[in-house]
């Protein structure tokens, strides 16, 4: 039964609840529960409501300082029972002193059941009394959490500061400012989120710095690093998730049942950042480690960690993507993803909409990959299925939804069937404006359309460049918007739209608008490369490769050669990282750099050199069509030095 339904079928019993509620509060004094209240909650059995309680409590709860949750439990469940002399004894402990606690947990039950039954205006309002009552951090985070629901993000800021205030613990005042950065981001607040990273900072460097012993110094440090990931500081976020899994494991050795979902936690946290890096080998150590713990925890705990097993096994399974050699693993991993969410569909059907339907997606990708076309079809138009029942209301189901017709397109795309490619790119752009008129303070949805119309003008490249251009330069329009928001973030979205705009003035053969794009991604991709070095690279390589083709075509030898040996030096230290990834980059600019000494700059030694090296680093790629067209320039530049080329043509001839 999914929770929507479950949610509809309490509603009655949670009013009958909030009304002996509200009757409890008139007449609630500062001193005790009198038995005149008790008397008015008595006024029907509440037997058959007690079971809904307990189910109420668990979905709800978010225990914090002052919600003594034992002693709510245990009295509302005798009231629920009618024992009433056991509720007034219970209720009466302490209650000299804790009059307001308790009179705020009435407050704070009513607007939990408020909410439940999605009735907002009521649930703020009884907040507000428990928050006036027992001021409390927590209460604070509960609020703004209830204010996000109701997508009043102002309401939201302005309780997270409280929360901020009312704490004086670093590991509460770092997760508030975590959340607080996340909404002021959407708000579009940019300069004051940047303020509270700072603040973020100096309370880590005045009060945890030199404290690495305890689960709360990791939680800070947690948190900082989702920060600095947040701004695109991915070497500081490394730091700060490397000093996390020292502490976690440090306690482990103490305690493994108890830090072992920590550490698996933070080894995926640490894939995720290595992987924007672009550093894999240590990527993929990262997240089978963090799979095998998941393993051992769902064996012990299936209810709790089959979902997190699976999850795992998704992130592994792209990731292992970067290595050619590893996807028959790929593959097997997504495999028994798929699997395990059928199996947690049959108890929750929210991963049977959400993430059951996204496997798909990556199982059609996959088969894509790999040329099983008929796989790969059959994958893709099970997921469509289950998206069909997708309303605006899914927000995140529609962002989905998006993302299954991006590879719709590609796959099509794939098996030359283009009229697909356009159908699904041009249902993609529908969406993605419906979304953007909906929601249009959320920046990333701005972007991802740009990527769609980035894809589209791609698409129409060869045969409408009239429309491939105006898709292009409205998605450099809306990239530049972005970037002019918010820099570190959106200039690197830049980079694809400007380099494939120069490319389609390339074909037309207009060098001189071509080389303006040109000049202008190559001084973007280096403006970020200043911030997130490594993750910027593969785009550096791939304009100076394309730098290289326009130099070449004007004869503008000296740049042509720089920028050679600038794209050779980027994809050597890359490929040093990730060969299999890279070497493509690396080898088809080895092969350009050979036809440059060939041509143009007659160097017959060098040039017979590097081109020998790019068809060593090509080798294994050569079943890719693509890549045999690079490899056989790179056999007839050796041939025209007269150089025996039979090894390099035999293996080409081989993979086919």
């Amino acid at each position: 039964m999914s929770t929507r339904i479950h949610h509809i079928e309490l509603q009655k019993e949670t009013h009958i609840l909030i009304h002996y509620i509200d009757s409890a509060l008139q007449t609630f004094t500062e001193t005790y529960l009198t038995e005149q209240v008790l008397q008015k909650l008595s006024i029907r059995s509440y037997t058959t409501l007690s079971n809904t309680f307990f189910v109420i409590l668990e979905e709800l709860d978010h225990s914090s300082d002052f919600f003594q949750l034992e002693i709510v439990q245990k009295t509302l469940a005798r009231l629920l029972g009618g024992d009433l002399q056991a509720a007034l004894a219970t209720l009466q402990i302490n209650v000299q002193h804790h009059a307001k606690t308790e009179l705020a947990l009435l407050h704070l039950l009513k607007a939990r059941l408020h909410r439940l039954n999605k009735e907002y205006d009521e649930t703020m309002e009884a907040y507000n009394h428990a928050l006036v009552l027992q001021e409390d951090y927590s209460l604070c985070f509960e609020i703004a959490d209830c204010a996000q629901e109701q997508q009043q993000k102002t309401t939201a800021i302005t309780y997270l500061k409280k929360a901020i205030e009312l704490s004086h613990r670093p590991h509460i005042q770092i997760e508030a400012i975590w959340r607080l950065i996340r909404l002021l981001d959407l708000e579009q607040e940019f300069i004051e989120s940047k303020k509270y990273r700072l603040e973020a900072l100096s309370i880590y460097n005045k009060k945890v710095k030199n404290q690495k012993h305890s689960a709360l110094d990791a939680e800070v440090r947690t948190y900082l690093a989702l920060i600095e990931t947040h701004f695109l500081n991915y070497k500081q976020a490394l730091i700060f998730y490397q000093e996390c899994l020292k502490i976690y494991q440090r306690l482990a050795d103490k305690n493994l049942e108890q830090y072992a979902p920590a550490i698996a936690t933070t080894l995926e946290a640490l894939a995720k950042l290595n992987t924007q890096l672009h550093q894999h080998s240590p990527f993929e150590n990262y997240q089978s480690r963090a799979l095998e713990i998941y393993k051992q925890l769902a064996k012990k705990n299936p209810k709790q960690y089959t979902a997190k097993l699976a999850q795992a096994s998704v992130q592994l399974a792209l990731d292992l993507l970067h290595r050619p050699d590893q996807f028959d693993q790929a593959v097997q991993l997504m495999d028994e993803a798929l699997s395990l969410y059928q199996q947690l569909s049959t108890e929750n059907e929210l991963y049977y909409y959400e993430d059951y339907p996204r496997v798909l997606r990556y199982l059609g990708k996959l088969k894509t990959l790999a040329h099983e076309y008929n796989l790969a079809e059959d994958y893709y138009i099970q997921a469509l299925k289950i998206y069909a029942d997708y309303t605006l209301d899914d927000t995140h189901l529609w962002s989905d939804k998006v993302e299954l017709y991006l590879a719709l397109s590609h796959f099509y795309t794939e098996t030359k069937e283009l009229d697909q490619t356009e159908y699904y790119l041009e249902k993609a752009l529908k969406i993605q404006r419906i979304l953007i008129q909906k929601y249009p303070k959320k920046l990333d949805y701005s972007s991802k359309l740009s990527q769609i119309l980035d894809t589209l003008g791609l698409h129409y490249t060869p045969k409408n460049i009239e429309t491939a251009k105006i898709y292009l330069d409205e998605a450099i329009e809306i990239g530049t918007r972005l970037t002019l928001k918010q820099a570190e973030v959106y200039q690197v979205k830049l980079i694809n739209p400007i380099l494939h705009l120069s490319q389609l003035f390339y074909q037309e053969n207009n060098f001189l608008r071509a080389q303006t794009h040109y000049d202008n991604v190559l001084v973007i991709a280096k403006q970020v490369a200043l911030r997130t070095p490594l993750a910027v690279l593969p785009h550096l390589g791939e304009i100076l490769y394309h730098g290289v083709e326009l130099f070449i075509q004007q004869k503008q030898v000296t740049k042509a050669k720089h920028a050679c040996h600038e794209a050779i030096d980027i994809y050597t230290k890359l490929a040093s990282v990730s060969p299999k990834v890279y070497n493509l980059g690396l080898g088809k600019t080895q092969i350009q750099m050979g036809y440059l000494y060939q041509k143009i700059l007659p160097k017959k030694k060098l040039s017979i050199e590097v081109t020998q090296a790019g068809l060593n680093n090509l080798k294994t790629l050569g079943n890719i069509p693509k890549i045999q067209k690079i490899f056989l320039k790179g056999l007839n530049i050796l041939k025209e030095w007269k150089v025996d080329a039979n090894d390099f043509a035999a293996f080409l001839f081989a993979s086919e």
